[in-house]
């Protein structure tokens, strides 16, 4: 199942409209990347997310008026043999 995108279809919610007694309330999001990884993706086959799509289930009600992301830079431990994939990472972000 696809999700339409942000906005789309949200001009009778809204404003409380047909069939929706209620304003949608617009609502900031802020995502902690690094406990989102290590909370819930690594060790799993899913490494990809639908921040967008995640937010609109998880509140139907709210208008997502923006999604904002912020990691934490991991250094490595000492006698870690993959600290390579640290400055890899760095690159990335």
């Amino acid at each position: 199942m696809s999700c339409p995108p942000s906005g789309a279809g949200t001009e009778n919610r809204e404003s409380g409209g047909e069939g929706y007694p209620f304003r949608l309330v617009p609502t900031n999001v802020y995502v902690d990347g690094f406990n989102l990884y290590y909370g819930c993706l690594r060790g799993t086959p899913y490494k990809w997310l639908d921040l967008d799509a995640l937010c609109r289930r998880l509140f139907p009600r709210d208008r997502i008026n923006r999604i904002r992301y912020f990691t934490a830079i991991v250094s490595a431990r000492p006698g870690d043999l993959s600290s390579h994939s640290g400055s890899r990472r760095i690159s990335v972000l």
